[in-house]
């Protein structure tokens, strides 16, 4: 096994500890030219995603959406970073490409109705937040309790529905 594949092995274990400051120096300690692999790019992704580094999540996502847009999670890394470092509409837009390799991807729709209610278009947010819920039943438990939801939630509780 090669020093890189043990430094990512060690620097996964140290993420699936919390570890995630150990977890990066073990990425430090990978030789600089083995350092634009996917894998350590992709770890790299995480520990931003994870420490909130939202300017080198989207630097290193950017490259993973180039390298393996087939990889939904990377279109997604790519949004949350877009969302804290641009805006809503840039996330939004990310997403929307996104849909078009990921038509079946539950976190895509969800994130994409979050991304509709705190814009206020609250029809798309319905539609989007019921294909998630179709693909995933599970993102209903998840969308009660999202403040991203929140503008979807008190329409729907003002608004008189017709029987």
């Amino acid at each position: 096994m090669s020093t890189i594949d043990e430094r990512l092995r060690a620097a996964s274990g140290y993420l699936d500890l919390g570890m995630i400051t150990d977890a990066a120096d073990e990425l430090d300690l990978i030789d600089p030219s083995e350092r634009v692999h996917l894998e350590v790019i992709r770890m790299r992704a995480v520990i931003y995603f994870n420490t909130g580094h939202w300017a080198l999540l989207k630097i290193f996502s950017s490259m993973l959406v180039l390298a393996e847009p087939q990889t939904a999670e990377n279109w997604l890394w790519l949004a949350f970073a877009n969302r804290r470092c641009d805006s809503i509409s840039e996330a939004a837009a990310t997403l929307t490409r996104a849909l078009a390799l990921h038509p079946s991807d539950p976190l895509i729709h969800y994130n994409l109705a979050a991304y509709a209610a705190l814009s206020g278009d609250l029809a798309l947010c319905r539609k989007r937040l019921s294909s998630a819920i179709r693909l995933d039943p599970e993102l209903r438990k998840t969308a009660i309790d999202d403040d991203d939801l929140l503008p979807l939630w008190t329409a729907d509780i003002l608004t008189p529905h017709s029987s």
